[in-house]
């Protein structure tokens, strides 16, 4: 057998009787129901997908894992083998097995179409117009009917232009990337700290894990050298790109999704260690705008009566709290800690002081909190 016994039940437990078990056994909905395309669902997830191991190929399927594993032993009757590669923890087929994929949908076709016409990231990596003859390429094998009804449709979607230079070398510096990651190769990275043009430039020998756009950028996700851990370079802080002659394998278990979160909540964690919770009282209209405060922190209620609301709010302790307070006038008030309640009333005296105002005098002078928050 080609495929790896210990991940699941092996064909002598399936099969006793020994030989390929008939398609059709599995139980199921949608393609369970049809085992000629569950098999054609099956090399095409396994030609498609990196490597998804027989709970994903299950789950997309729609039968059991014990299913999956027979379907494996009648690919392997009719000379498709199926191969379990240890080092990723999935399934994928021989290298010398390629079936053609099956015909596109008009629908499909339409969407690789529109995306390849409005991918906003291809021309930050020199690598759009590439996308676009791509789809031509493809749209050209369509049948004739397809492909006159993909060719209107190609009529009402917009052209990107052609005019998508990337600034400076950042073309040149992805086709190192690209060169590399093919072969899983190293590279070395001369890149700076921050998004700053004038910070600190650092080098480090890089792993690529993976390459994904987060928040509209471009970003390395790799094991560093230098910080001996996984770690996030955005592309455009990224000075110059080496390629190295050594090899790396991406752990299987990796995940790009847990490695976020896990990044966002240390984040989280390091903006709470250089902050401090500090104690509001909203009152008059604020009370039900809590969003139009500027400090975007931890926050959490503690009371609300016909007075007000009383929340509490993680605030950098770098900001100038004093003068921001006071920006909303009467509606907010510190009620916590004593140290910015001192400050807050200092600088109000002060205020008052230079404007010769009583601390007991009337105004018809109406403060209101800024729109859109502090400085907006």
């Amino acid at each position: 057998m080609n495929y790896d016994t210990t991940a699941g039940a092996t064909m002598g437990q399936a099969n006793p009787g020994g030989g390929p078990t008939p398609p059709g056994s599995g139980s199921g909905s949608g393609s369970g129901h049809y085992p000629l395309a569950r098999l054609l669902q099956l090399v095409m997830l396994l030609q498609t997908e990196r490597c998804p191991n027989a709970r994903e190929l299950a789950e997309a399927c729609e039968v059991s894992r014990r299913t999956i594993y027979r379907d494996f032993s009648t690919l392997a009757a009719a000379g498709i083998a199926v191969n379990y590669a240890s080092d990723r923890q999935g399934y994928q087929l021989a290298r010398n097995v390629f079936l053609q994929p099956t015909r596109l949908l008009e629908k499909e076709a339409i969407a690789l179409l529109l995306i390849s016409r409005t991918w906003d990231g291809g021309g930050t990596v020199g690598l759009a117009r590439q996308a676009r003859q791509a789809v031509d390429k493809i749209m050209q094998g369509l049948g004739a009917d397809l492909r006159t009804g993909v060719g209107n449709c190609a009529e009402l979607l917009p052209e990107s232009p052609d005019g998508e230079v990337p600034a400076d070398d950042r073309e040149a510096l992805f086709e190192r990337v690209l060169a590399s990651t093919t072969g899983r190769r190293q590279i070395r990275l001369w890149y700076r700290e921050s998004a700053d043009a004038a910070a600190e430039v650092e080098t480090t020998k890089l792993s690529l894990y993976r390459l994904p756009r987060i928040q509209g950028v471009w970003t390395l996700v790799g094991r560093s050298s230098f910080h001996r851990r996984v770690v996030m370079v955005p592309f455009p802080w990224i000075e110059r790109i080496e390629p190295t002659a050594d090899s790396y394998v991406i752990p299987p278990r990796f995940q790009l999704k847990r490695f976020l979160e896990q990044e966002q909540e240390q984040e989280r964690e390091r903006r709470d260690r250089n902050s401090d919770e500090i104690v509001f009282k909203l009152r008059g209209g604020l009370a039900g705008r809590i969003d139009d405060l500027p400090w975007k922190g931890r926050r959490r209620v503690i009371a609300a009566d016909h007075d007000g609301l009383e929340i509490a709010i993680r605030v950098s302790r770098d900001e100038d709290l004093a003068a921001a307070v006071l920006a909303f006038g009467d509606d907010l008030e510190v009620i916590g800690p004593e140290e910015l309640r001192r400050s807050v009333g200092g600088l109000a005296a002060r205020i008052a002081r230079r404007y010769a105002i009583s601390p007991t005098a009337a105004t018809n002078f109406v403060v209101s909190g800024p729109i859109g928050g502090v400085g907006g």
